[in-house]
């Protein structure tokens, strides 16, 4: 005679509630000091934009950040700072068809969103002054403590960004249309979606 199990507290989902359903910060660096642009990046923003707003959230954009100032950002974020704050890292809102300046500090809500659009290598995102941020860095910086808004709530970490330099085989596709070409060309190893978990956790 089988019987089922009682749920423990770790297999509760999330509930989100608030309203908004939370933050979505989107970090875009387009224009980097050595004059490379990464072409098609503001497309993408302004998709996420209207994918996350029509999911409940308040979307927020800090563009073109250097390394230190994404820290700055992500840290702020993190620890819900003020209105002012807020304006020196630049952020703009998402309000409905375009992004436009910051006039009310956002709260953060039931749940959080991170993505970040530029250039990398393994484990690093990068600033447009060229300078590498670690990705555990990044994470660590929501990392739950007493004190964070953001203690048992989901923080989904969106990265737009090379993790190597390997050449990957590629596949023409006609289904798809690039920023410079009628003919794009898309990595053998395309649309793989993978969820994990990194680590055992265990709760003492």
């Amino acid at each position: 005679m089988g019987f089922e199990p009682l749920p423990s507290p770790q297999d509760e989902p999330y509930e989100l509630k608030s309203q908004p359903t939370g933050l979505c910060l989107i970090i875009n660096n387009k224009t980097f000091v050595d004059g490379n642009v990464r072409r098609g990046t503001d497309k993408d923003a302004e998709r996420l934009g209207k994918v996350f707003s029509w999911l409940g959230f308040r979307v927020l954009m800090c563009t073109d950040q250097t390394k230190d100032q994404m820290q700055r950002a992500l840290t702020c974020f993190a620890s819900q700072c003020d209105l002012s704050q807020l304006q020196e890292v630049k952020v703009q809102e998402w309000t409905g068809s375009r992004f436009t300046d910051l006039r009310e500090a956002p709260r953060h809500g039931d749940a959080f969103i991170c993505c970040l659009l530029s250039h990398g290598d393994k484990g690093v995102v990068s600033g447009v002054d060229r300078k590498p941020l670690p990705i555990e860095e990044i994470t660590r910086t929501f990392r739950a403590t007493p004190q964070s808004p953001l203690t048992g709530k989901p923080k989904v970490f969106l990265i737009q960004a090379c993790q190597g330099g390997l050449v990957h085989p590629r596949v023409e596709s006609d289904d798809l249309q690039a920023d410079d070409s009628p003919s794009p060309f898309i990595p053998q190893g395309a649309d793989f979606f993978f969820i994990m978990p990194l680590l055992k956790i265990i709760i003492l």
